[in-house]
C-alpha cells in the first residue's frame, strides 16, 4: 500500500477513538485522484496503470483488509490526493 520514495516516511498511528480502535497508515508518496480510492477496494487493483507502474504487487491489500475489516464489524477509509500522499484507515470495535 504505502508508496512513498525511497528513504520517505511512512508512519503508523493507533488509538482509541470513540468508533473502537484505529489504525492509520499513511505515506507521503505520489498520492492518488479521490475519485479512484473506491475502485482500489477492488480484488487485483493498483494506482498505477499496468503500463506505466514501477512498483509490484497484486493488488489485493487493501481488498482483504476492507473483507477483513467487515468480517471484524469494522471498516476501511481511505483519503488521498493527487501530490498529498495517501492514507488508510482500519476502524475496528472495542471489545
Amino acid at each position: 500500500m504505502a508508496h512513498s520514495p525511497q528513504g520517505g516516511l511512512i508512519s503508523l498511528r493507533c488509538r482509541l477513538g470513540d468508533s473502537g480502535v484505529e489504525i492509520e497508515i499513511e505515506d507521503r508518496g505520489p498520492g492518488i485522484e479521490p475519485s479512484q480510492l473506491q475502485r482500489l477496494r477492488q480484488p487485483f487493483e493498483q494506482g498505477d496503470d499496468a503500463l506505466t507502474r514501477s512498483s509490484e504487487g497484486a493488488g489485493l491489500g487493501l481488498a482483504i483488509t476492507q473483507l477483513l475489516a467487515r468480517a471484524m464489524n469494522g471498516q476501511l477509509r481511505l483519503r488521498s490526493s493527487v501530490g498529498a500522499g495517501f492514507k488508510a484507515i482500519l476502524v475496528l470495535p472495542s471489545a
